[in-house]
C-alpha cells in the first residue's frame, strides 16, 4: 500500500459515516430511453441543481408534452417546495443533458440543454430564460451513436461548448469545442482529441484557474488540457476493456498536491487512480458486480454516492475501502429503474441528495437525525 493511500485511509478513520433516507418523490414525466446504451453514451446529466445569482435554490429538470413529443424544462424552487417557471417546448425531444454554468463574464446564470433532437441550446436563466445559443454540430453519428456528451468551460475570458461526437470525415470520435459567443463555429482547427474511443463521459474541473477535461471512453479515462489542447493523461485497467460512465477527480484535504481520480464503470467496479502516478489505488465492487454503477456524487472529498442499475443507491467510504450503506427506495419499486444522476446541494446548512430514475422520478433524500 502507497503512502499517500495509507494517509488518506488515517485522516478518514475516524470520520463517521453519512447516513441518508428517501423524503419524497418531485413528480416528473421526463422518460428516459436505455435501449441502446450498452453502445451509446449513458445519460448522466439528466437535472442539475444550483444555488441561484438570485439567492434561489433550484433544482433544474424536464418533463414530457403533449404525449412525449415536446419537452419542456421546469425550474423547481426546492426552499419553497414549488415550481418557479416552465419553459414550454424545449426541444422537440427526451433532453438528456441539462448542466447549470455561471457565466463570468455577465453574472447570469446559464443553463446547457441537449436532447435527442440533436440540438444543443443554451439558455439565460438569469435573463428570464432567453434562448442566448442553438446549434446542431456538423457530424453525422455511427451506428445507433446518436448520444453526445456536452458541458461548458470558461477560460481566456471566454466561455466554451465542447461536445463529444464521430465526425463526418475523421478516424473517430473528437471532442470539439466551440467560441459560442464570437460564433467561431467553423473553426477547423476546434478539435482536441481524435480516437477511436466513443466518450461516454464529458466533464470540466479547474486547477488554479485551468481548465482541465475529463473524458470517460470505452477502454479508458483521458484527461485533458484545454489550454494546451493536449491529452495529458490516460488511465487504463489492463483487466479488460471497461465501459466508463462517470468520472471524479479530487483533491484531498490532507495534502492538496494529492488528487485522486475516480470511475463509475459499466462492469459494476468502482476504480479508484492516484491522479499522479496513474496507478490503480483498489477497486470496489458493487452488490451486483455485473450491473451498471451510473452516476457518481462525491460529498466533503469522503464519501461517494452511486447510483446501480438494481434500483439502489450505493454509499462508499473512499478511505476504508468499503461500502458503508445501501439507499432503498420505499415500497420496493421496479428494480430496474436505475439512477442516472445523483447530485448534493445545501440549503441553510441543511445537504440532500437529488436523484433521477430511468423511468423519470426526482426523489430527494435527506440525512438522518
Amino acid at each position: 500500500m502507497n503512502n499517500f493511500f495509507s494517509k488518506i485511509m488515517s485522516y478518514f478513520a475516524n470520520e463517521e459515516n453519512l447516513n441518508y433516507k428517501f423524503h419524497k418523490c418531485i413528480t416528473n414525466t421526463s422518460k428516459i430511453n436505455l435501449a441502446f446504451s450498452y453502445i451509446n453514451a449513458v445519460i448522466d446529466g439528466t437535472f442539475d441543481v444550483f444555488k441561484s445569482v438570485k439567492n434561489e435554490y433550484l433544482l433544474i429538470f424536464s418533463s414530457a408534452e403533449n404525449n412525449y413529443t415536446k419537452y419542456s424544462l421546469i425550474l423547481y424552487d426546492l426552499q419553497f417546495d414549488q415550481v418557479n417557471t416552465k419553459i414550454v417546448k424545449a426541444h422537440d425531444d427526451r433532453i438528456y443533458t441539462i448542466r447549470h454554468f455561471f457565466d463570468k463574464n455577465t453574472q447570469n446564470d446559464l443553463l446547457l440543454t441537449s436532447s435527442f433532437d440533436r440540438w444543443i441550446k443554451i439558455w439565460n436563466i438569469t435573463n428570464n430564460f432567453i434562448l442566448v445559443y442553438k446549434k446542431k454540430p456538423d457530424y453525422e453519428y455511427k451506428m445507433n451513436t446518436y448520444l453526445l456528451s456536452e458541458n461548458l468551460l470558461f477560460s481566456n475570458k471566454k466561455n466554451y461548448l465542447i461536445t463529444s461526437a464521430y465526425e463526418i470525415d475523421s478516424a473517430g470520435y473528437n471532442i470539439l469545442f466551440y467560441d459560442y459567443e464570437n460564433n467561431q463555429n467553423n473553426n477547423n482547427n476546434n478539435s482536441i482529441n481524435n480516437s477511436q474511443d466513443n466518450t461516454n463521459f464529458l466533464g470540466v474541473y479547474y486547477d488554479e484557474n485551468i481548465p482541465y477535461i475529463t473524458a470517460g471512453n470505452l477502454g479508458n479515462v483521458k484527461v485533458f488540457d484545454f489550454v494546451k489542447k493536449k491529452l495529458i493523461k490516460k488511465y487504463h485497467d489492463s483487466s479488460k476493456i471497461i465501459n466508463y460512465l462517470s468520472v471524479i477527480i479530487t483533491k484531498q484535504k490532507e495534502n492538496n498536491n494529492n488528487k485522486i481520480l475516480i470511475a463509475s464503470g459499466a462492469d459494476g467496479i468502482l476504480r479508484i487512480w492516484d491522479y499522479n502516478t496513474k496507478n490503480i489505488l483498489f477497486k470496489l465492487s458493487n452488490i451486483n458486480n455485473d450491473r451498471w454503477l451510473v452516476g457518481m456524487c462525491l460529498i466533503n472529498e469522503k464519501f461517494l454516492f452511486v447510483g446501480t442499475y438494481n434500483s439502489t443507491i450505493e454509499e462508499y467510504n473512499i478511505s476504508s475501502n468499503k461500502l458503508v450503506n445501501t439507499l432503498n427506495r420505499m415500497n420496493n419499486e421496479d428494480l430496474n429503474d436505475c439512477y442516472l444522476t445523483i447530485k448534493n446541494i445545501d440549503i441553510n446548512g441543511e445537504n440532500f441528495l437529488i436523484t433521477h430514475t430511468k423511468s423519470g422520478l426526482i426523489e430527494l433524500w435527506t440525512k438522518s437525525k
